[in-house]
């Protein structure tokens, strides 16, 4: 599939990012890897079932977190964001996505640490997860959350209210299913669930676009949502 974000992303993979990604499985099987990069980077297009050749090194990059030095082979926040948002988009856009709530979570972070003037894009991306992806509430809750942070991001105020209500309906019919033992938690329970803090720094960046908004009654309810995302953590944090 196409998208805009992704091309955009593409636009912005120079040789270097590119091979820097395909090294990322321990340096096994680079060329393999680099080889379907450029293919996906020259055809502007994501295969509907991705190959092991990329998507595992795409997997690994998913996961990275620009603040950890430690594991990011000397990139900087910004190489390791424009790198991670490449992978993200690659991934969401392909017809099935593993751990999709942390890949959607840490491309919201990425495309606005990078290129925020892209967020409006973020839309595509969701169209196709709700056309072809959704399959519990509790992934149809985080999709409406990040439709609330692009709005937010981008004051379309009068989308807030509508956006708002989408987030709380579905949290709701999540938290019933997961109470009487079905799979859906909606934002319940995921501090266990989710090993990445993009989430968490959605909420705390939702929290800032909430103080803004004029109207109290909207205020309350983003800061509350705001408030159940900084509540997922990483494992191990």
């Amino acid at each position: 599939m196409c998208n805009r974000l992704l091309a955009h992303f593409i636009a912005n993979m120079t040789p270097a990012r590119l091979r820097a990604i395909a090294t990322g499985d321990y340096g096994q099987d680079v060329d393999a890897h680099l080889a379907a990069l450029h293919q996906i980077c020259a055809q502007g297009t994501v295969p509907a079932h991705l190959k092991w050749h990329p998507r595992e090194v795409l997997e690994l990059m998913r996961w990275s977190e620009p603040a950890r030095k430690d594991v990011n082979w000397g990139h900087s926040d910004v190489e390791i964001h424009w790198m991670r948002g490449f992978a993200c988009a690659t991934l969401l856009l392909q017809l099935e996505p593993s751990d999709y709530e942390v890949t959607l979570a840490n491309l919201l972070v990425s495309v606005a640490a990078v290129c925020p003037s892209e967020i409006p894009k973020i839309n595509e991306v969701l169209d196709h997860l709700e056309q072809t992806q959704l399959s519990s509430e509790s992934e149809k809750t985080f999709v409406a959350a990040a439709r609330l942070w692009v709005a937010l991001e981008t004051s379309q105020m009068d989308r807030i209210d509508l956006l708002i209500q989408t987030v709380l309906e579905r949290d709701a019919v999540a938290r019933a299913e997961y109470q009487g033992g079905r799979r859906s938690i909606g934002f319940a329970g995921t501090t266990s669930l989710i090993s990445s803090c993009g989430w968490h720094a959605v909420g705390v960046r939702m929290a800032d676009l909430a103080d803004a908004l004029f109207d109290p009654e909207l205020r309350f309810f983003v800061g509350e949502i705001s408030r159940e995302l900084q509540e997922i953590r990483p494992k191990n944090g």
